[in-house]
């Protein structure tokens, strides 16, 4: 389909989305055609054509979502679009299962930027039951039991910690895989610069800023921040940045014309 068909084909699929949302789905495939990522990793020497195999695709994994998880969570998951969150085909089931649990928009950049919506397949949207299988044993949404209702996650939400360099009882902080924490540490290596965006604790108001002093084992950043907490950050859960590395100022020695002189 062409983006006019694509426009119109998203709107009847989900009536509730604004045109900026789905311009900015349109927009996404223009800039993965323009930097050679085609579907299927077999490039077509027509660009128009390549965009409409896109378009294509999108629809198809939209209409996937909504059959596996119904209108609300398509029309979550499409709304993305306005938040700049942009899904491959092969992460929006993961997506899907998390917004079902509560995750919103912000956190889910989170989970993109951290690699936990990564699949093998990138233009290959993997069915529900695996797409949730992962996000659980990632300790991003509750683990289905069988037989019993699977309560909502509230992201945000934690119990007490017992010290303040701890935070437990959290579903987006647990039961990583060691290629996850891995991954964490490349990341945020020890002594990285961090500015908060938000965290759901008192004392902890966006802009604060400090410095990675460790990461455990479950993937969380042990922190010396410039308040004097000792606050560990909960990937997935809290939000946060990584700041550049400050730029070392070297003061070049005096030339050879300017050092005869002075003689």
């Amino acid at each position: 389909m062409n983006g006019e068909d694509f426009f119109t084909a998203v709107r009847k699929l989900s009536p509730v989305q604004d045109e900026e949302a789905i311009r900015h789905w349109k927009g996404f495939v223009d800039v993965c055609v323009e930097h050679g990522q085609s579907i299927g990793f077999e490039a077509t020497a027509d660009g128009c054509q390549e965009t409409e195999k896109w378009l294509d695709t999108l629809y198809s994994a939209f209409c996937f979502v909504k059959d596996s998880f119904g209108q609300e969570v398509t029309d979550a998951l499409i709304a993305l679009g306005s938040e700049g969150c942009c899904l491959y085909p092969g992460e929006m089931m993961q997506a899907a299962a998390c917004l079902e649990n509560g995750v919103n928009a912000r956190q889910l950049l989170v989970l993109m930027d951290t690699g936990f919506l990564e699949a093998d397949a990138p233009f290959s949207i993997m069915s529900r039951e695996e797409a949730e299988r992962q996000m659980a044993e990632a300790g991003i949404i509750p683990l289905s039991v069988p037989g019993k209702q699977k309560e909502p996650c509230q992201p945000g939400d934690r119990k007490t910690a017992p010290e303040d360099t701890e935070r437990a009882g959290n579903d987006m902080a647990g039961w990583k895989t060691q290629a996850e924490v891995a991954m964490i540490r490349k990341r945020y290596p020890v002594g990285s610069r961090i500015e908060l965006d938000y965290m759901n604790e008192q004392g902890m108001p966006p802009g604060l800023k400090g410095i990675v002093k460790s990461v455990d084992d479950a993937g969380q950043l042990h922190m010396i921040w410039e308040n004097g907490r000792s606050l560990a950050l909960v990937p997935g859960a809290d939000q946060f940045h990584r700041l550049p590395e400050p730029q070392v100022e070297v003061q070049v020695g005096k030339d050879k014309e300017t050092e005869e002189m002075e003689r």
